[in-house]
């Protein structure tokens, strides 16, 4: 199983180039928001992750070979080490992904991008990087 990590700050396009690839896809910031009503929690996030692991286990029984998975900023998964993945990056100019989405403060917005940003410079795996104009 090929695994595509999506990743980009809210706002930037990641559902939007999912979308266009066509493939079965797990979105793991709309899967925390809806299991704790957007409150944005750390356990909702834990959860996300573990049902990552069975959401695999069911693309693989289903036959996909290839699926995405939409992050804003990735955490190591052991478990998908077994997996070939891929982390694509979808870059769009922050203010204008501030704009499409108001909603979250500045001090989030802060928090966001240090994670983010802190992520890219550490990341391992290669990250191919595409402009949100691309498609």
């Amino acid at each position: 199983m090929r695994i595509t990590f999506i990743t980009g700050y809210p706002g930037a396009g990641k559902t939007t180039y999912a979308e266009s690839t066509g493939r079965v896809t797990y979105d793991m910031d709309a899967l925390a928001d809806a299991l704790d009503y957007g409150r944005k929690t750390r356990k909702a996030r834990e959860v996300a992750g573990k049902l990552l692991i069975g959401f695999i286990s069911a693309a693989e029984a289903a036959g996909a070979h290839h699926i995405n998975v939409i992050k804003t900023t990735p955490t190591p998964v052991e478990v998908l080490q077994r997996h070939e993945m891929e982390f694509v990056e979808i870059q769009r100019p922050i203010e204008e992904c501030k704009a499409c989405r108001p909603m979250i403060t500045p001090e989030s917005w802060n928090r966001i991008i240090l994670i983010h940003e802190n992520w890219l410079k550490n990341n391992r795996h290669k990250t191919i990087s595409i402009p949100a104009e691309r498609w």
